[in-house]
């Protein structure tokens, strides 16, 4: 227990299954989440010995970039993972949208880069929607904390599931054109893109869905959903020595429905 993980957004569905997974791996783990309850919720039920944890919003960079050096300050960084992120019925506007999950995303590399040990490495959470988003190009996405640019494309008046895909693209272009930049480093940086998950919002997707939870999972061609545990063990192979010649890749976790052809909104998350 010499290195840790750093788990941002700890106190989620996904989070806590990255938290728990991660312990089974015999890392250290430092929870960060701005739900001050929940983090500390999660956090009474783990190994204090082995855990850490604190508040801070991923959407102020001074918060995070405290609470991620205070965790360096601890023990080595493995890697960050990013867990932290709001679906598109949980945020008013499209702007909300990409500012929660892209533009976050891009702010924890930031942050993350210099304090990751050498052969440490980055994970976001995609999603497989994020084949379907539509922008004038993949350029403006690949620097998303460029000024101008959001705000421009949000003029345009998509919704908010546009805004998720949009932004869930950007995650993955994110992640390879850092992939090119931080490899003489010796860091890495990887996406694990889930369908539908089994968490509150993925519960949200199904009770909103015009057909039933069975006609969803029909739809999947190994016949269900994907459990936070399913996220949580494709983190582990990226953190993990098996993937340290693997960074740039997205790993879709999606039962299939990739290979199916399925894109619609009403099976993706």
């Amino acid at each position: 227990m010499d290195e840790q993980i750093v788990v941002v957004g700890a106190a989620g569905g996904i989070g806590s299954a990255i938290v728990r997974r991660a312990l089974a791996d015999d890392y250290a783990v430092f929870l960060i989440d701005r739900d001050a309850h929940k983090l500390q919720t999660l956090a009474a039920d783990l190994d204090p010995v082995r855990c850490r944890h604190e508040v801070a919003d991923m959407l102020v960079a001074a918060e995070l970039e405290q609470a991620l050096a205070t965790a360096a300050a601890h023990l080595p960084i493995r890697a960050v993972v990013n867990a932290a992120g709001a679906g598109p019925e949980q945020v008013a506007t499209p702007i909300e949208v990409l500012e929660s999950n892209l533009q976050s995303a891009a702010r924890i590399c930031e942050l993350s880069h210099s304090r990751l040990q050498p052969g440490g490495s980055v994970v976001l959470i995609g999603s497989v929607g994020s084949s379907t988003a539509r922008g004038d190009s993949d350029g403006e996405l690949r620097h998303p904390l460029d000024s101008g640019w959001s705000e421009a494309w949000a003029a345009r008046e998509p919704d908010r599931w546009e805004a998720y895909y949009y932004a869930k693209r950007g995650v993955t272009l994110l992640a390879r054109r850092l992939a090119v930049e931080w490899g003489p480093s010796n860091r890495r940086i990887n996406v694990v893109a889930p369908v539908l998950v089994d968490t509150q919002l993925g519960q949200s997707v199904i009770d909103d869905a015009e057909h039933g939870v069975a006609e969803m999972v029909a739809a999947i061609p190994l016949g269900r959903i994907c459990s936070p545990d399913d996220v949580a063990a494709a983190v582990s192979f990226f953190v993990s020595d098996d993937a340290a010649f693997v960074t740039g890749v997205e790993i879709r976790v999606d039962g299939g429905s990739t290979a199916a052809g399925l894109h619609a909104r009403n099976v993706e998350s």
